[in-house]
């Protein structure tokens, strides 16, 4: 994701009724939150419909952001995240990044990030073991690449904590890999 792009200032252009800003807001996350909700749920026609949702939702509720409050980039991420559990209370997906690859999908590599001697297919299963909170965390850190500010407003953890979580998340992927 660029992250020289000012989302916050897109937004209030958006709530002001320009398009061109909501076009700029879908170029900027549509890309990896497909690759969130395709990671969280396996089901590419399920990741369509979630992304499309998402944006559905930022239009029906952008007048309810306020920059002053936060970071829009926090805002929207809480958005798709409150629609994945809504999503879970209805049916729980199958976790897994496979999928993405069959589809062709580029992603941020696990393996750069944790063990580049380990085979990317075997971190994939690894990660199937982890806790749904950690395979989110995962999914939002390397998939979509969301950085330590925004998943700490997101998930109301501190940017510390999430260093140390994801820190965690990397041993245990390297204890079970041995």
């Amino acid at each position: 994701m660029d992250d020289n792009i000012d989302t916050n200032h897109l937004a209030e252009r958006l709530k002001k009724g320009d398009q061109s800003a909501g076009e700029e807001i879908f170029n900027h996350f549509s890309t990896p939150m497909y690759r969130y909700f395709l990671a969280r749920t396996n089901q590419k026609e399920t990741a369509q419909d979630l992304t499309q949702e998402c944006f559905a939702r930022l239009l029906k509720h952008i007048n309810q952001f306020e920059a002053e409050q936060g970071n829009f980039d926090s805002w929207f991420w809480r958005i798709a995240r409150n629609l994945l559990i809504d999503t879970y209370r209805q049916k729980k997906p199958v976790q897994s990044l496979e999928v993405m690859q069959e589809y062709g999908m580029d992603i941020v590599d696990p393996v750069d990030h944790i063990l580049p001697q380990v085979e990317l297919k075997r971190v994939l299963g690894l990660i199937k073991t982890l806790p749904d909170e950690e395979q989110e965390l995962f999914n939002l850190h390397f998939i979509a690449d969301v950085s330590y500010t925004v998943l700490a407003e997101t998930t109301g953890k501190t940017e510390a904590n999430l260093r140390v979580i994801i820190h965690r998340i990397k041993k245990k992927i390297i204890e079970l890999s041995k």
